[in-house]
């Protein structure tokens, strides 16, 4: 997740208050809860050759994220509009979630 991305999410989520190890931790996680998102979604647009070469590298032991997005945006060409409604969707999700708690 990009920098502008986390003051978004910090923002609007409003944890910007936390100590900077919190929000840390709290970014780190809600990246993974987007990038397990967008993987599931755009690994359903993979035909099965492209689900096997993907297995291969979910498997190697060098496996990154970027590896993994580099891959992805060469295969799903709308990788950028998954990504951008599974933000949308979690910011939407997260707001509610707080607004129902105060």
């Amino acid at each position: 997740m990009n920098k502008s991305l986390n003051i978004n999410l910090e923002e609007e989520l409003g944890f910007g208050g936390l100590p900077l190890d919190q929000q840390k931790a709290l970014t780190e996680k809600i990246g993974g809860i987007l990038f397990k998102a967008v993987l599931a979604r755009a690994i359903e647009l993979l035909n099965t050759e492209e689900k096997e070469d993907l297995e291969t590298i979910l498997n190697s032991e060098t496996s990154e994220a970027d590896t993994l997005l580099n891959f992805l945006g060469a295969k799903v060409s709308n990788l950028d509009e998954i990504i951008q409604e599974e933000v949308a969707e979690f910011k939407k999700e997260g707001s509610e979630f707080l607004k129902a708690l105060k």
